[in-house]
């Protein structure tokens, strides 16, 4: 073989082995890497459109929440399930949850005024209620045609009066639970000034709800408050009545009715300072004991309800070092610290006297401020409301290792108060 022959191999076997190697890389490496580019290309798209849809159902879901904020906290506030899989506890514990609630409602009409319409009922009788039995058949239905949830209803038949009705349905609204008033009928008899009030009421028990024994779930200092249903800021609802639709205005145009201030608050004292030991959410002791302070309405006979703010509560004295807990911060040196929560005293009528909001809880005493006000009042056991406001504090004393102080300068100045908790020396 020459050396022409041998440069003629050369080159035809250089260009077999180029060729071959386009072929090959063609197969093997640009064509899985052109499917593999048109696979990301279609997922990308894919993922832009689920985004969307994301979005689209996100601002669905705010809708429905922004017309009943309760569906954000369905767990805790639906009717509880029953705690055994066994069918027949299940149907007991239904039975038992009806009953709780038809009990519940009842006391509810009933202590807003709410009597048996019949003309020949026994006086004092309460509202008549009839459970329906419950429903799972229309509820929609999850993966194993499991239903969502189970629907109690209840009619109610009753007569009340405007002011009546207008309390039932606030403290309707105001309950912590999954429940609504369907269809609502009131009829102004002419033979009386008393109205025929018809409702369907409807309470959920979802599939998956938080399981517990009592009916309504129980407000924690770890638990977020309850959703606010009825309209913020905070309406005066009693004044409804200053303009009665059914029997007009006695006087064409007379007042609301309304107690004096002064005899609601000398009514209105601390009955009681209890001590409660809880656990945090890895059921470790809470560091420190946890005082409860009990509001006593004596002119309306019952508790003031409280309001807690989750996470805001006395920092422990023996603090070691830095640790983290739902909802809250403590630091050992110094913390920021806001009203640990609200309450309202309010007159037999519903109009609020004294929107109050609690600065600190001792084994001793109470301390609180007037919303929006700067001074600091304390409540001993047994003291009126009436006479502590009389005598606004400038700052808290020690209590435990830990000072709770304000600062003297922005009471004067009339500035919002600023909390500030820091332990002593050791």
């Amino acid at each position: 073989m020459n050396a022409r022959e041998r440069l003629l191999l050369i080159l035809l076997v250089s260009l077999m082995l180029f060729i071959g190697g386009g072929i090959l890389g063609h197969f093997t490496l640009l064509k899985p890497y052109q499917s593999a580019r048109n696979r990301l290309d279609s997922a990308t798209k894919d993922l832009a459109a689920k985004k969307q849809e994301l979005d689209t159902e996100k601002r669905k879901n705010a809708v429905i929440l922004a017309g009943d904020p309760r569906l954000g906290q369905w767990r805790r506030l639906s009717v509880p399930q029953s705690p055994s899989a066994n069918p027949k506890d299940a149907d007991k514990h239904q039975e038992k949850m009806q009953e709780e609630y038809r009990r519940y409602l009842a006391e509810l009409l009933t202590e807003c005024g709410f009597r048996d319409p019949k003309a020949n009922a026994p006086a004092g009788a309460g509202p008549i209620i009839t459970p329906e039995p419950p429903d799972n058949k229309s509820s929609p239905e999850l993966p194993g045609k499991t239903p969502l949830y189970t629907r109690f209803t209840f009619k109610v038949d009753a007569a009340a009066d405007y002011d009546g009705l207008r309390k039932a349905l606030e403290k309707f609204d105001r309950t912590p639970l999954l429940h609504s008033v369907r269809k609502l009928s009131v009829v102004k008899p002419a033979t009386r000034n008393t109205l025929d009030v018809k409702m369907t009421v409807e309470v959920l028990m979802v599939n998956g709800s938080v399981k517990r024994d009592t009916l309504q779930p129980q407000q924690r200092w770890f638990t977020p408050p309850w959703p606010v249903v009825l309209a913020s800021p905070e309406r005066d609802y009693g004044a409804l009545l200053a303009k009665n639709i059914w029997i007009g205005t006695p006087g064409g145009g007379a007042a609301r009715v309304s107690e004096n201030p002064k005899e609601v608050l000398e009514h209105v004292k601390l009955t009681m300072i209890s001590k409660e030991v809880v656990a945090d959410s890895d059921k470790e002791p809470m560091p420190g004991p946890r005082w409860e302070a009990r509001i006593y309405d004596q002119g309306r006979g019952k508790d003031i309800p409280y309001d807690p703010v989750p996470g805001q509560f006395r920092q422990p004295t023996n603090l070691t070092g830095h640790r983290f807990f739902p909802h809250r911060w403590w630091g050992r040196e110094k913390l920021e610290y806001g009203p640990l929560g609200s309450f309202t005293v309010r007159d037999k009528y519903e109009n609020p006297v004294f929107f109050g909001q609690v600065v600190e809880v001792t084994e001793t005493a109470l301390y609180f401020t007037e919303k929006g006000q700067s001074q600091v009042y304390c409540l001993r056991g047994g003291d009126v409301f009436y006479t502590a406001l009389q005598e606004p504090m400038s700052s808290l004393p020690l209590a435990g290792g830990v000072g709770l102080l304000m600062p003297r300068a922005r009471i004067e100045t009339g500035q919002p108060p600023t909390y500030t908790i820091s332990a002593k020396p050791q």
